[in-house]
């Protein structure tokens, strides 16, 4: 939750706002609380809302309860703003931003800092106006978005697998970096070239299938042979698998994205071993071919044992 709010600027834009002209008053003397009720104007308090107005010299005339309740905010000292802040306006004449880390009420967060010059009627900086946006809770989501897409980055890297998009033409908007290692070449050179120009479908015997009617159809596909060739003409198998995606604003069909998982090395061992058990096939055939020859000639071999000495029994009579 918040703990102090942006102001809602009722202008048409905050430089509208912070440069409105602050008219002197009868006696020809500009009071400071009549330049902050002109700001009143332009903004719409909030007790929440952390701002103050200063003097050119960046000499805090006014603040909210919600900005001394943010410590050190600016890095000023007492009653002043940071002079870097100060010394920004008065030498450029325009706003100054930044974003820092700030404590409130002792936890420890981060805010944006808003701080506006205010003009007088004769153009010159007669005041400093400045507020803070707590940007803990963004700022908290995005290092965590940030942390977990750096894991899921070192879990990719450490992988053999890599990600891949294409537009609605077919076009290459998006590669991971462990293509550089596949194809020998950066990734990026490939973006904004066609699918076919990185590698090409084909089937597990190695021919080309061209583009799955999948992708035609605009429909997921899974598990598509994918070779790709380096410079060196080496080849690696993938399995490319995929979904279309649409423009969430009109449903127009936006492309296809996915991921391919190397199976170069499944593909040798499943080749390994269907050479292996075509050769123990063969030598089991050879085996069983031997053993049938052996068993004729063996047969063979009997049978003139047995005519031999059938012919010796007749020759003794």
């Amino acid at each position: 939750m918040r703990r102090f709010l942006e102001p809602e600027f009722t202008v048409s834009s905050q430089s509208q706002a912070t440069n409105a002209m602050i008219e002197p008053n009868r006696n020809g003397i500009t009071k400071w609380r009549e330049l902050l009720a002109q700001a009143a104007e332009c903004v719409a308090f909030s007790p929440d809302l952390a701002f103050y107005v200063a003097n050119p010299d960046g000499q805090i005339i006014l603040a909210s309860p919600a900005y001394y309740s943010v410590q050190n905010p600016t890095g000023g000292q007492g009653e002043f703003i940071a002079s870097h802040i100060s010394d920004f306006i008065a030498a450029h004449r325009e706003s100054f931003e930044q974003n820092e880390r700030v404590d409130v009420k002792g936890r420890r967060g981060f805010a944006k800092s808003c701080h506006y010059p205010v003009f007088g009627d004769s153009k010159s900086v007669i005041g400093i106006f400045g507020y803070y946006v707590d940007t803990t809770d963004q700022l908290e989501t995005l290092q965590k978005i940030t942390r977990e897409l750096d894991r899921k980055n070192d879990q990719v890297r450490a992988s053999s697998d890599f990600f891949w998009e294409i537009d609605g033409e077919g076009k290459i908007f998006d590669l991971s970096d462990r293509i550089t290692d596949v194809a020998g070449r950066p990734a990026v050179l490939f973006i904004g070239r066609a699918l076919s120009e990185l590698g090409e479908f084909v089937d597990r015997a190695g021919n080309a299938t061209g583009l799955p009617t999948a992708i035609d159809g605009r429909q997921p596909f899974r598990d598509t042979i994918f070779r790709i060739a380096d410079e060196r003409e080496q080849e690696r198998f993938f399995h490319l698998s995929g979904v279309p995606f649409f423009d969430t604003d009109t449903g127009a069909f936006a492309g296809f994205r996915g991921v391919g998982t190397d199976v170069t090395e499944r593909f040798r061992m499943e080749d390994s071993a269907a050479r292996a058990r075509s050769q123990l096939e063969q030598a089991r055939e050879d085996l069983t071919n031997r053993n049938t020859q052996l068993e004729m000639e063996r047969g063979r071999a009997e049978k003139a044992l047995r005519a031999k000495s059938e012919f010796l029994a007749t020759m003794s009579h």
